[in-house]
């Protein structure tokens, strides 16, 4: 809106939504999918999702519990990871074991 001031887009504890955004995924999300995609095909089918997911170059972050990482890039490893394991609802079976 007009007169709005740039704070207008912060929240109340003064975090913006970009930077919400940027840091949606945790490192230990990254984690459990990669070790759910692994036992269920190998460390190769891990590789074929980071590659699928356009993400082979950043495995070594996306294996770091204290990392963060973008909203996109949760919903590619998810998206990859389903595709590599062929099991849909991922997120879902995941956090049921």
């Amino acid at each position: 809106m007009a007169g709005e001031s740039a704070t207008a887009k912060t929240s109340v504890d003064g975090v913006s939504p970009e930077w919400r955004r940027a840091h949606a995924g945790s490192g230990l999300t990254s984690v459990l999918i990669l070790a759910y995609v692994e036992r269920e095909g190998g460390r190769e089918a891990a590789q074929r999702m980071l590659e699928h997911a356009g993400l082979a170059e950043r495995e070594q972050e996306l294996r770091d519990e204290s990392a963060w990482f973008s909203f996109e890039t949760k919903i590619k490893l998810w998206a990859a990871a389903e595709a590599v394991t062929g099991t849909l609802g991922l997120p879902s079976a995941l956090g049921s074991r």
